[in-house]
């Protein structure tokens, strides 16, 4: 996997592993016979020989059987190092695990409930996971361990909205269940606190993001089209559109219009202004350390992912530690973009780490934080604050 095109050397699920994603690395579908078939020959030799207390399907006794002495000691997934961003220490497994990402492994889904076989938790007990090493890295699991947590995952149920599908979705930031499930963002539009950021003055209409003070099929409102040889001004059918610019039928100030800036049909972008005819950044003086860095460092750095671990700058090659994040990120190419840069100074709009904090436009991967959420409306709007002021130091 690559983030914003750096090549990807990470720690994945578990204490002291490391590895790269394989290119055409097969999905936990495409392996399940492989993987289960595997489980009850290779986790038990030598394995251990089961848990002092015998382990039950139950969410209770998977944690204090299984999963906290063999996962959740120290240096590995607890509290404090959460390794690949997973604390197994927690009370309610199911919050964690089910329905959620594999941390540094691509798309891969921990615990699909009634599929074992396609739960990367499982597959990673086995001696050769799709991404990283097999877990427990000292020591496998029994037969009967591996059995239990099996059993366990065939009656688990998810403890978040999916929308149907396998992942947690989180309504207030995905903008395809924007809000609610099934109501999605116009293309290229992020979803803040459940709703479509659409640029200031505008709302969606049909799946587009309109001015309903221009717009000659919204005209004051969604679905109320204007009369054939009538245009939108300020809201209102006209005849005219008096000193103003007639940009498909609807009556615009190119002047400030962030959707027709300085002509028709020529919008700004994600967080930019529309000011004398040209788009561009209205954002205050901020800088990377005594804005945003400590955003990165609590959310991003910490727990495994982008910092240091062993020989590797941590997940992707880049390292937002305190004090390194600036240099890993401004002016950086993102190679599987093409040309487009991690932070591009004064263009938010064209920083591919905008795309990857809203998730929308990705190249590949998925939005970021990956584990605990995604960042709030408020620490967003800083990053793209910063960017839009110079991306300062």
């Amino acid at each position: 996997m690559r983030w914003g095109g750096l090549a990807v050397a990470f720690v994945v699920f578990g204490c002291g592993a490391t590895g790269t994603e394989p290119d055409g690395a097969t999905s936990a579908t495409d392996r399940a016979d492989s993987s289960s078939s595997s489980l009850s020959t290779s986790s038990g030799s030598g394995g251990s020989s089961g848990s002092a207390e015998a382990c039950e399907p139950t969410d209770a006794s998977v944690r204090d059987t299984i999963v906290r002495p063999r996962c959740a000691t120290s240096g590995c997934h607890d509290a404090v190092t959460a390794v690949a961003g997973l604390d197994l220490s927690v009370d309610a497994l199911a919050d964690v695990l089910v329905g959620r990402n594999a941390g540094t492994c691509g798309a891969e889904v921990l615990v699909i409930p009634g599929d074992p076989e396609s739960s990367f938790l499982i597959a990673k007990l086995g001696p050769s996971p799709s991404c990283g090493g097999s877990m427990p890295p000292a020591e496998a699991l029994s037969d009967e361990d591996v059995a239990c947590l099996q059993s366990w995952v065939l009656q688990v149920s998810p403890s978040c909205e999916t929308c149907g599908g396998e992942l947690c979705i989180d309504i207030d930031a995905d903008p395809q269940h924007c809000g609610d499930c099934g109501i999605g963002c116009p293309p290229g539009v992020a979803c803040m606190e459940g709703e479509c950021a659409c640029p200031e003055g505008t709302s969606v209409c049909e799946g587009e993001c309109v001015d309903p003070e221009s717009d000659p099929s919204h005209c004051g409102g969604c679905d109320q089209p204007c009369d054939e040889g009538l245009f939108c001004l300020f809201g209102e059918c006209s005849e005219g559109c008096g000193g103003l610019a007639e940009c498909d039928g609807g009556c615009v100030d190119a002047m400030s219009s962030v959707l027709h800036c300085g002509g028709c049909n020529t919008p700004c972008g994600a967080g930019e202004t529309c000011v004398g005819g040209s788009c561009g950044c209205d954002a205050p003086p901020t800088s990377y350390a005594g804005d945003v860095e400590a955003t990165f460092v609590a959310e991003c750095a910490s727990m495994g992912c982008h910092r240091p671990m062993g020989p590797n700058d941590g997940a992707e090659d880049l390292n937002l530690a305190s004090g390194s994040g600036y240099a890993g990120l401004v002016g950086v190419p993102s190679v599987q973009c093409g040309e487009r840069l991690l932070v591009e100074p004064g263009s938010p709009a064209n920083s591919y780490l905008m795309d990857k904090l809203r998730g929308i436009d990705l190249c590949s991967g998925t939005a970021m934080p990956k584990n605990g959420g995604p960042l709030t409306a408020r620490e967003i709007q800083a990053v793209e604050d910063w960017i839009c002021s110079g991306a300062a130091p």
